[in-house]
Order: C-alpha cells, then sequence, then structure tokens
C-alpha cells in the first residue's frame, strides 16, 4: 500500500539558509511530505550565515520543491511580510496539509499567513518562537493578537521561557507549546578552515564565539583570565560595538601574551577553532531588552565535543543542562573557579566533551529537529 505524501508548506523569510532548509530536505527525504516554500529571492544578511552576505537559492538545492519566490514590503525589514498581492498569487493555488512557518508570531509574514488560513482548519500551522522577553502590547493589540494566534496549532519554541514569556504577554494558552532546539548542522560532515591557534605545551585554551558587545559578557571572560595562571588564554572571534573596547582592556591589562583577538570568521574557520580550544565558553549577560534565546554557539561546541561553560542566562542553562558547567551570570571569580576545575580535571573534560556531542546528536542535529517536527506536524492533525 502506498503512503500519501502530506503537502507542506513552509514559510519565512530565512528560507534559504542552508541549516533549515536541511530540515526540509530531510522531511522531504522521509517521503512523507512533498514541499511548497514561500521566500523572497533574495534577503540580505550577516556573513556568519551566508558568505555572500545573502540568503538566496543559489545557496540550497531547490530540486523537487514547488519554490514561489515573493517579493518583500521592505527589504531592510524582513519580518515585516511579503507584498500582498504577489503573495495572494502565490497562495492561490496551495492547498497544503501543514505549514511550518519559521518566523515569531507577531511578524507580519506570520500574520499573513494566519489570515489567510484562518478558517481552513483542517490545515495544522506550527509557528517558530524565539523571542523570550515579549512586552505585553496595549489591550486591544493584545485581543487581536491572541484571536490571531487562536490559528496557531503548535509553537516551536526555542526554550521553555520563550514560551512562557509569550503566553504572559498575548499568546493563549491553549497553543501548545514544543521545545524545538535550533537545529544545527553537524561540523563532521562540513569543511573545516585553515586557521590555527598558536599553542604552546601546557596552555590551557578557551573559545569566545559571537558578537562583541556587552549583553555578551566578553568582559566578564577578561576579567576571569586576570585571576587564572598565565597558562589560561582565549581566542575571541566575531564582531560588535565593543571591539575597541576589548583591544583596549588586551592592552591596558597585559593580555597581549594570552588573548587572541581574530574577528569575524567564516563558518569553516569557527568549526576548526571549536576543534582545536580545550573550551568555550558563553558568559552572556541579561538586560532590561535582552536575554540569551538559544545561544547557537553552545550547540556548535558541543558537535565538536567541546566541554561549555556557560552563565545561567535566559535559555543557556536548559541549552546545556548537564553538559557542560553553569555559573552565576556576570560573576567572574565563579567563572574562573569552573575554568580552573575544568582545566585540572581531565576526566571531567573527557566525560563533558562526550555528553556534549551525545546532547548535539539527540537535541540539535538537523536530523533531531525534523524528527520532531514532523512528529508534531502529523500528531493530532485536523482532518475534514
Amino acid at each position: 500500500m502506498t503512503m500519501e505524501h502530506e503537502q507542506l508548506l513552509f514559510c519565512s523569510w530565512q528560507a534559504f539558509d542552508p541549516t533549515t532548509w536541511a530540515v526540509l530536505e530531510d522531511l522531504k527525504g522521509k517521503k512523507r511530505f512533498s514541499a511548497s516554500v514561500l521566500a523572497p529571492p533574495k534577503v540580505k544578511v550577516g556573513r556568519i550565515y551566508s558568505p555572500t552576505g545573502y540568503l538566496s537559492p543559489d545557496l540550497i538545492d531547490s530540486s523537487g520543491v514547488e519554490l514561489h519566490l515573493v517579493p518583500l514590503i521592505d527589504d531592510n525589514a524582513p519580518p515585516n511580510g511579503f507584498k500582498p498581492d504577489p503573495l495572494a498569487s502565490a497562495l492561490k493555488g496551495l492547498r497544503p496539509d501543514c505549514v511550518w512557518i519559521h518566523g515569531e508570531p507577531t511578524d507580519g509574514l506570520t500574520r499573513q499567513i494566519l489570515k489567510h488560513f484562518y478558517f481552513r482548519r483542517s490545515v495544522k500551522i506550527a509557528c517558530f518562537l524565539a523571542e523570550n522577553l515579549w512586552v505585553r502590547p496595549p489591550l486591544m493589540q493584545r485581543i487581536k493578537a491572541r484571536i490571531l494566534c487562536l490559528r496557531i496549532d503548535a509553537l516551536l519554541a526555542c526554550g521553555s521561557a520563550s514560551s512562557e514569556s509569550a503566553y504572559n504577554a498575548f499568546m493563549p494558552r491553549s497553543v501548545h507549546s514544543h521545545t524545538m532546539f535550533m537545529p544545527n548542522m553537524d561540523p563532521r560532515a562540513a569543511n573545516v578552515g585553515n586557521f590555527r591557534i598558536p599553542r604552546q605545551a601546557g596552555e590551557f585554551w578557551l573559545g569566545f564565539v559571537g558578537k562583541i558587545s556587552p549583553e555578551k559578557g566578553w568582559q566578564v571572560l577578561i576579567n576571569s583570565l586576570c585571576r587564572l595562571p598565565g597558562n589560561f588564554k582565549a581566542v575571541f572571534a566575531g564582531d560588535g560595538p565593543d571591539v575597541p573596547m576589548l583591544n583596549q582592556e588586551v592592552k591596558s591589562r597585559r593580555l597581549a601574551g594570552r588573548v587572541v583577538y581574530v574577528g569575524p570568521m567564516a563558518p569553516p574557520d569557527i568549526r576548526a577553532l571549536y576543534q582545536q580550544v580545550d573550551a568555550v565558553v558563553v558568559p552572556s549577560l541579561t538586560t532590561p531588552r535582552w536575554m540569551e534565546q538559544f545561544g547557537r554557539v553552545i550547540a556548535e561546541a558541543m558537535a565538536a565535543g567541546r566541554p561549555v561553560v556557560g552563565s545561567r542566562s535566559g535559555a543557556i542553562p536548559e541549552v546545556i543542562d548537564a553538559a557542560g558547567l553553569l555559573v552565576t551570570e556576570g560573576d567572574d571569580k565563579a567563572l574562573a573557579d569552573a575554568l580552573r576545575n575544568l582545566q585540572e580535571d581531565e576526566a571531567l573534560r573527557e566525560r563533558l566533551g562526550t555528553a556534549a556531542r551525545k546532547r548535539f546528536e539527540q537535541e540539535f542535529a538537523v536530523e533531531a529537529y525534523a524528527r520532531r517536527l514532523e512528529t508534531i506536524l502529523l500528531k493530532d492533525k485536523r482532518r475534514h
């Protein structure tokens, strides 16, 4: 007996991100879904997400997919959604069984799709959720948001803080949330760059990868290094507004021989960095307007089997779980103590590295994300 394909509609301005597209390919590869995609023809992103600085169809293999390229309302604000007339034309002939929206519930794109399918109750809709500091809108806006969000069948939340914040702000609690950590490509199946750390015998190297900005806690790591012996060294990879301050701190605190700043790096070189450091540090700090939503660096480090030391900020404890070490955010002494413990205990490093790789495979890999998404899309799907 031949199994019928479910018709899946995937909608996102980030559709051509290779990792996200890999999830779609995995769903198609299971022969359970035929896919249609709504996406803009080109959208500007950081070079860490694309070597060209843009997401476009040339980054992926769209064979076997019904691709609809729809222009954005504003190229500088992709979440605002698609131009209405081209979108209506693209949606006109589509009859999906399931819809996967990779965009926040309040994005213009999400609202467009929810409105279109609001009275087609047989279509199951799953919506991405990453923001974890939702602001409670004024009463009328909140009522409108709640009514529209009632059309969402499943939230794909990056962490429990994201869903709880949305529920408190506007999301009806009848909309079920599933914790779905962000999918990540396995570096073992990807190219590794030529970057090399200038390691000497007896050194213990730490990796910091991400935006060089106050909320990412780079200053905490610098302060911790000053508490540690000279064989503790760190490589900082990334860009951001605090780069001049980082360089000044390195100079004024005489860390020039212990801190290497390499700037923004292409993914292959970042993968090379992960393979060479002894541990990865994610010392994020909660601010009134920001709290760590997921921390992709954690998943990337775990994929490489590296121990992770993170702060108890936002989703970090939930993402690390028992596969790393946690310290109070902003506490440079606690961070230094954790790093010293990690350096002195080889068995601990090996145990955490093994646990990290296992956690990646179970929670963060593309295949793991696709497997959970498939279950959500097919379970209890409404029928006519």
